[in-house]
């Protein structure tokens, strides 16, 4: 989820950073653990595996494939019959292509805006957005956790009365019995479905209809689309969308790199090429919701198996509720230098998606804000290359290891809600960070609030402004 919430406090207190100026460098060091998220995430599958084209399909408005109802001898049984089983990415594209220019347009926009806002405010408006996501964070890890468990506790009761059937059936020899009087009409049946297995063919797809046929041709021909590894119309989209916003960043320019046509933050023109970084990321971000919600119509038309709650419900209160909250995550990630994922996470798990996948798909989405964003804060000025360039390195080999292990752990145990303790673990340390570096780089200033500063202007006021404030207030009281 990138890890903002620990470069920033480092920034601050290892290199001596400026609040603004550790929240630009924690974009590149958070640009650098997600690309090697995304890189290990795109060679990773779906945990869910074993999808069949008529598993649980009932007819209503969405249908559910309960994988959990069919057993390893049905599934096995299915494939011997010619049948196949389906998966997806652990990364959710569809969504990804969504939610990251939405993202992103709030990024632009908390960029903009931590330029203007003080220290004290921008640290106190960290603290207290990140306080509340630490406790829905943890919330939802206690919930996850108690889930797992009893899950565990089913699945050793289910293994344990398996064991005492299988036990007391051999005791009794029921087997051989049912065997010998076997009736001819059974063997000869017997035969028929073997020789229908051979050719590929079910008895169920003898009796299908014309028009059912067609659905389910519909129907796998979706799921293999979905069970690509490396869709490129998809990945190709989301490279256009980060180009796209990197020229028009170009264009724009800043006081670290000169505007590709010349201007700087005092031209009109300037505010024009700003006005089309938010057209070009809602442009985006509308037809692929237009896309979401009509590809889940055509689905829902031929019974595709969705699963269950992981898989998000697209209509247009969706889409306004998930778009809106995506624009806050990008404007929270800019103002305090996090990867949008300490926002953007809970809120994905809150819609039911699978940790796995909601880490997968933040990771995705986190590459493309945070270069983005790291792109804006040193053409600003506000961040060194060397430093931008240097990080980034050390965090995607750092994250690189991490993340290796912590699968690994995952796959051994079972355990995804480790994920979540991590994200909730994170964002209370930094949390906690916000606080006492606030505390602490007040009591360094006497107690100084400083007050907004200019677009243009990105350097720390050097007069208190409290300081006038009381001496105007005490000149009164003495007139």
């Amino acid at each position: 989820m990138g890890g903002g919430g620990i470069y920033v406090p480092l920034g601050i207190l290892l290199f001596q950073f400026s609040p603004k100026q550790s929240s630009g460098f924690s974009q590149a060091c958070i640009f650098g653990a997600a690309s090697a998220g995304l890189i290990l995430n795109s060679q990773n599958r779906h945990p869910v595996k074993n999808i069949r084209e008529d598993a649980g399909i009932q007819q209503g408005e969405r249908p559910l494939a309960d994988q959990k109802k069919i057993s390893q001898a049905e599934q096995d049984e299915y494939v011997a019959r010619g049948g196949k089983l389906y998966t997806r990415p652990i990364i959710h594209y569809d969504m990804a292509l969504f939610m990251s220019p939405m993202q992103m347009s709030g990024a632009v926009l908390g960029v903009m805006i931590q330029q203007m806002l003080p220290n004290w405010l921008y640290l106190l408006f960290a603290a207290v957005v990140l306080s509340y996501t630490s406790y829905r964070t943890f919330k939802k890890y206690f919930a996850s956790r108690e889930k797992e468990t009893a899950q565990k506790q089913q699945e050793a009761e289910e293994n344990e009365k398996k064991a005492s059937s299988v036990a007391i059936s051999t005791d009794q020899n029921q087997e051989q019995d049912i065997q010998t009087h076997q009736s001819q009409e059974e063997l000869s049946s017997s035969v028929e479905e073997k020789a229908t297995a051979e050719e590929g063919i079910t008895k169920e797809d003898q009796e299908i209809s014309g028009e059912d046929a067609n659905k389910k041709a519909l129907r796998i021909k979706y799921l293999e689309a979905d069970m690509r590894q490396y869709p490129k119309d998809k990945v190709g989209a989301l490279v256009a969308l980060w180009v796209g916003l990197f020229i028009l960043t170009l264009f724009k320019g800043g006081k670290g790199v000169e505007s590709l046509l010349g201007i700087d933050c005092d031209s009109p023109w300037y505010f024009v090429v700003i006005a089309f970084q938010f057209f070009w990321l809602f442009a985006f971000a509308a037809y692929f919701g237009w896309k979401l919600m009509a590809d889940q119509k055509a689905r829902i038309e031929v019974d595709y198996p969705y699963l269950g709650e992981t898989d998000p419900v697209w209509d247009n209160a969706s889409i306004r509720f998930y778009g809106a909250f995506c624009f806050m995550s990008g404007v929270v990630a800019a103002l305090i230098g996090i990867g949008g994922g300490m926002v953007l996470g809970p809120m994905m798990l809150i819609m039911g998606i699978d940790p796995r996948v909601s880490t997968a798909t933040n990771s995705t989405m986190i590459v493309i804000t945070s270069s983005s964003i790291a792109v804006m804060f040193v053409t600003s000025g506000m961040v060194p290359w060397s430093y931008a360039v240097f990080y980034f390195f050390v965090t995607f080999a750092g994250a690189f290891l991490g993340k290796t292990r912590i699968d690994n752990y995952v796959k051994r145990t079972g355990r995804a809600s480790i994920l979540i303790l991590i994200l909730a673990s994170i964002i209370a340390f930094a949390t906690i960070g916000s606080v006492v570096i606030l505390l602490m780089r007040l009591a360094d200033k006497n107690w100084c609030f400083d007050e907004f500063q200019s677009f243009c202007d990105v350097n720390e006021e050097e007069n208190c402004p409290t300081d006038r404030f009381l001496a105007e207030i005490q000149n009164k009281f003495l007139q």
